[in-house]
């Protein structure tokens, strides 16, 4: 994760945060206009959504998927960079235009209770934190990155210039452990070519294909049980998923790429 008020030119392309819990009744079209009421300054464009679901159940000798429709609730800000999903058994609030963790943290306070207000959850499941970069060199010009020069040498792909080898694409996984009992903590990075990891109206400025390296973090919280669904509970632990983001993001990079963020 990196705060653009740190750094002129920031990589982070979307942070998306989402609440799971037990499976709430649909929405009728009275909880539907207050949550409108409540969110209407922030984010007063509301849609009605359906997508299909598919769940495939495995028999001896088979697989059966069953498909069904499910409906979402999307209230968004008006130019788009901004997003609210609210279903059944979960919401999701997302930007592509993070101005700070302050403010988001606010914003998801602020969503969150108007969830609680509208009609509250049994309780929660899971609550993830989700951060993805796209590191971007702009003196590239189409040829293809040397990561080793701007990137810590453990997320680099092994022995490629002895083995007279260029990396074109790289992916790998990592998933930690913290402090926290019930907290985990999975990086997701590679070198990539091809179109963005993030695209649509949620992002202000899509580039076209090309190659960048891709540092997709995502902090959760799995509570043991199923806690009450408390709004300030969710966004301290919500704090604490963020400061076990930033630390990892900042030991991948090296000055110099601190520098390209800098605009320098």
């Amino acid at each position: 994760m990196v705060d653009p008020k740190r750094y002129a030119q920031p990589p982070l392309v979307l942070v998306l945060a989402e609440v799971r819990h037990p499976e709430t009744p649909a929405w009728t079209t009275a909880q539907i206009k207050e949550m409108k009421r409540l969110l209407d300054d922030v984010l007063p464009i509301h849609e009605s959504l359906v997508r299909n679901d598919v769940t495939i159940s495995v028999v001896p000798g088979a697989a059966s998927p069953t498909q069904s429709r499910v409906r979402f609730e999307s209230f968004r800000s008006r130019e788009g960079h901004t997003a609210l999903t609210v279903g059944a058994r979960s919401y999701s609030l997302e930007t592509g235009v993070y101005d700070g963790w302050d403010n988001f943290r606010a914003l998801l306070n602020r969503v969150t209770t108007a969830r609680a207000e509208v009609g509250l959850p049994d309780g929660v499941n899971r609550l993830g934190l989700r951060y993805l970069n796209e590191v971007r060199l702009p003196q590239s010009a189409g040829a293809v990155p040397d990561w080793a020069e701007w990137l810590n040498s453990q997320v680099i792909a092994p022995l490629p210039n002895i083995l007279g080898l260029e990396v074109n694409q790289q992916q790998a996984v990592v998933q930690y452990t913290t402090a926290e009992e019930n907290d985990t903590l999975t990086l997701r990075y590679g070198a990539v070519n091809g179109p963005p990891a993030v695209n649509g109206p949620i992002r202000r400025d899509t580039p076209g294909p090309g190659h960048y390296f891709l540092l997709d973090t995502d902090a959760a919280w799995t509570p043991s049980g199923t806690p009450e669904f408390l709004p300030n509970t969710i966004c301290q632990a919500a704090d604490r998923l963020h400061n076990n983001v930033e630390p990892l993001f900042e030991s991948v990079l090296t000055d110099g790429l601190r520098e390209v963020f800098d605009g320098r």
